[in-house]
């Protein structure tokens, strides 16, 4: 038999054999998984630190520090919703589905501005990824109309 013949029988059978285990184990084609291209998770903040910014309007931003979980991991997202009296941020990291990455912890610090023009006055909840704190507006942060 010549070289080709061999290798062309090798491939044959190789093929005859998966196509066999298909058959004999349909449960198992099931459970195999597609990568995914990124995954997307809460980030673990350490702290958060609130600055009153000394403008009027007032502006508020919340600066958080935390660490990304390894070397691939990257910020992917920032929301931000207000509830009363309570603004409730969240941030999300992303990180290449199924590669090998350093897994020394990576320092970040997010600066975040919140809308609080035209809240009133009052103290304000600030919660990010679980870490909470505070910040008061001493008067309703909507500018005076002169003389009216």
């Amino acid at each position: 038999m010549t070289k080709n013949k061999k290798i062309i029988l090798i491939v044959f059978t190789i093929g005859l054999l998966a196509a066999a285990g298909l058959l004999l184990y349909p449960d198992d084609v099931a459970k195999i998984r597609i990568p995914e291209a990124s995954v997307a998770k809460a980030l673990t903040v350490d702290e958060i630190d609130i600055q009153v910014l000394g403008s009027f309007p007032v502006q508020v931003r919340v600066i958080a520090r935390g660490n990304l979980p390894d070397g691939c991991t990257t910020i992917k997202d920032v929301t931000k919703e207000r509830q009363d009296l309570k603004f409730i941020v969240e941030i999300t990291g992303q990180r290449p589905a199924d590669i090998a990455c350093t897994q020394a912890l990576v320092p970040f610090e997010e600066v975040i501005d919140l809308d609080v023009y035209g809240l009133k006055a009052g103290t304000y909840t600030v919660e990010v990824n679980g870490v909470r704190d505070t910040f008061e507006l001493s008067t309703d942060n909507v500018p005076q109309d002169g003389g009216k």
